[in-house]
C-alpha cells in the first residue's frame, strides 16, 4: 500500500506518550546521529516533545542541537499498526527536570499500514496446545490473518512451531485453519506469542459481532 501525506492535525492521534521512536539529527550530508527514544507529548499546534535518553545526551554534549534537521519514525499502535515519518528541526534542548528535545510542528508527515488487516485488542482466556503439551493464557489480539497470545511464565514454543488454540472465538474459525507462531517476545510475566493463519479469514458477520463484543468487553475491564 503506497505511502500517504496526512495532515499534521492527524499525527497527534497516531502519537501517543511513551510510543517509541528512532530519531536521527543531520549535522550535515555525512554527519548524523540516530537513536531511540520515546514520545513524550505535544503542544498544537506548536511542538513535539521527546525523551533525551542519557547515552544519546552524552555523545551530544558538545553539538549545536538548535535548528538542527532531524527526521522522526515510528510505529504506532493503532488497529493497522501504521508506520509514520517526519522531518522537523530541534529548538531546544531541555536539561531540567529531564532531559527533553522540543522539536516544531512538521507541516506534514508521511503513513502507511503496516497491517492489511484490522487488529482487535481481546483479553480473553486462550488454550495453546503444542506436541500434546498444552499452555493456558490470553488472546491479547486478533486480526483476519492472525492473532496474538500472552502466556504467563516459561514455555518451550518457539517461531515456526504449529499450534492447536481454543477460545471463545473458535466456534467460528474454520475447521481446517492452520496456526503458525511467527514471533515470541518476551514481556513482563511472560511471553506473547505473535501467531499468523495459514490462509486470511473471512470476517463473517457472526465473527464481526463477536469481535466487537469481546473488544468493547476487554477495553471496560
Amino acid at each position: 500500500m503506497p505511502t500517504k501525506e496526512d495532515s499534521i492535525e492527524e499525527l497527534a492521534n497516531l502519537l501517543q506518550p511513551g510510543s517509541k521512536l528512532s530519531a536521527t539529527i543531520h549535522f550535515g550530508p555525512d554527519d548524523h546521529y540516530s537513536f531511540s527514544t520515546v514520545y513524550v507529548g505535544c503542544k498544537l499546534p506548536q511542538f513535539l516533545i521527546v525523551d533525551l535518553p542519557s547515552k544519546a545526551r552524552e555523545a551530544l554534549i558538545i553539538r549545536k542541537l538548535s535548528n538542527t534537521e532531524i527526521v522522526v519514525r515510528a510505529i504506532t499502535n493503532t488497529k493497522l499498526g501504521h508506520i509514520i515519518a517526519f522531518k522537523s528541526t530541534i529548538i531546544v534542548k531541555s536539561s531540567t527536570p529531564s532531559a527533553l528535545l522540543f522539536l516544531r510542528m512538521p507541516t506534514h508527515f508521511a503513513s502507511k499500514p503496516v497491517r492489511q488487516h484490522e487488529r482487535h485488542s481481546m483479553n480473553i482466556p486462550a488454550e495453546v496446545k503444542s506436541q500434546d503439551v498444552s499452555y493456558h493464557g490470553k488472546l491479547v489480539d486478533f486480526s483476519a490473518s492472525g492473532c496474538g497470545v500472552f502466556l504467563p511464565g516459561e514455555n518451550e514454543l518457539s517461531s515456526n512451531s504449529l499450534i492447536e488454540m481454543q477460545c471463545a472465538l473458535s466456534q467460528y474459525l474454520p475447521d481446517e485453519l492452520k496456526l503458525n507462531i511467527v514471533s515470541v517476545s518476551r514481556e513482563r510475566g511472560g511471553n506473547k506469542l505473535g501467531i499468523k493463519f495459514n490462509t486470511p479469514l473471512e470476517v463473517h458477520d457472526d465473527l464481526k459481532q463477536a469481535l466487537v463484543e469481546h473488544a468493547y468487553l476487554s477495553s471496560r475491564y
